[in-house]
Order: C-alpha cells, then sequence, then structure tokens
C-alpha cells in the first residue's frame, strides 16, 4: 500500500510539473503569436 501510495503522489507531482510546463509553453506561444500579429 505505501508504495502505491508514493507511486500515485510521485506521478502527481510529475502530472502538476508538466501541466506547468505546458501551460508556460503554450503562454510563450501565445505571446510569441501575439507578436507576429503586431
Amino acid at each position: 500500500m505505501p508504495k502505491f501510495a508514493t507511486g500515485a503522489c510521485r506521478l502527481l507531482k510529475c502530472y502538476k510539473r508538466f501541466k506547468c510546463y505546458f501551460l508556460s509553453k503554450n503562454s510563450h506561444f501565445l505571446t510569441l503569436k501575439a507578436w507576429n500579429v503586431r
């Protein structure tokens, strides 16, 4: 059980990090797009 809990925790942490990374990438892309439009 503890092993599963740590695995799930690690997975969640990884997901959060990926989400943050993806969001930052997306916002960066949007800013580039806005700059190109301007």
